[in-house]
């Protein structure tokens, strides 16, 4: 975009420094669209300085502040968002509706993504993913190249209940997660899973490992007052694993009333 300034320089010509302030009514970065952005710049010994950041994006807010090396075209930032919309930032947040505040720092060299670092946190109310409605996110994360480190991620539901996942993902599809949930309307996995017949109140916990295209789950779960293929039940209680290939039932039992099943 085009960018106006005020700035002054000093020092020798193979050895510049600036100051000023840069202001761009309208533009884009790597095909993302910004307006009204301004910051403080400062250019001395081959390091470019940015402060006061401040722009509109996504629909939302970003400000922060960074720094950039011209000898390796290396830089580190931290980012504020405010209220980003998360359909307008579709490839970072796919199938997700709804506004995100999230505080992150940056690290990277040049356009090597592999050798990109994002950390930070971030948190969420009232939105969709995948027609799923959540009335609370919160999650701290790591993300270098493919892989993430996931801190913790909790999601709160309308009706109640909790679901947390943590863990990691290595080079974007190695599993090694971990997951728990208190009281979480299974009528939200047919929601998510139509073939899943089920319905009740949940506690479960378990994990995940292995690769994406085959990953291998463990869990022990409890819940009652709902229905397991059209059967009633008061309590239902196991624990199984497995995966695409088959699945163990360790344990599994299921009452209504005075009889069980």
């Amino acid at each position: 975009g085009a960018a106006a300034f005020s700035a002054t320089i000093c020092g020798t010509m193979d050895n510049p420094q600036v100051e000023g302030e840069f202001k761009v009514a309208s533009g884009s970065l790597y095909g993302y669209s910004f307006r009204k952005a301004n910051a403080k710049v400062r250019y001395s010994d081959q390091r470019i300085a940015v402060e006061h950041f401040q722009a509109e994006a996504f629909d939302g807010y970003l400000q922060g502040e960074g720094e950039f090396y011209t000898t390796d075209l290396s830089y580190n930032a931290h980012i504020k968002v405010d209220h980003v919309d998360a359909s307008a930032a579709g490839q970072f947040l796919p199938g997700t509706i709804g506004r995100f505040t999230a505080d992150l720092g940056i690290h990277g060299r040049g356009n090597d993504l592999d050798q990109l670092i994002v950390y930070g946190s971030a948190s969420a109310a009232d939105i969709q993913y995948q027609g799923l409605q959540v009335s609370k996110m919160d999650a701290s994360f790591c993300k270098q190249g493919p892989s993430i480190t996931l801190d913790y991620l909790s999601l709160g539901f309308p009706e109640g209940g909790t679901l947390g996942v943590e863990g990691t993902i290595q080079d974007g599809s190695k599993l090694d997660l971990a997951f728990y949930g208190d009281r979480v309307n299974l009528a939200k996995i047919a929601q998510l899973v139509p073939a899943a017949d089920v319905s009740g109140y949940a506690d479960f916990k378990g994990s995940v490992h292995g690769d994406l295209s085959d990953p291998v789950l463990q869990a022990e779960f409890s819940a009652i007052d709902g229905k397991l293929f059209q059967q009633p039940y008061k309590s239902l209680r196991g624990s199984a694993g497995g995966s695409l290939h088959g699945v163990k039932i360790d344990s599994f039992s299921m009452e209504n009333g005075d009889h069980e099943t």
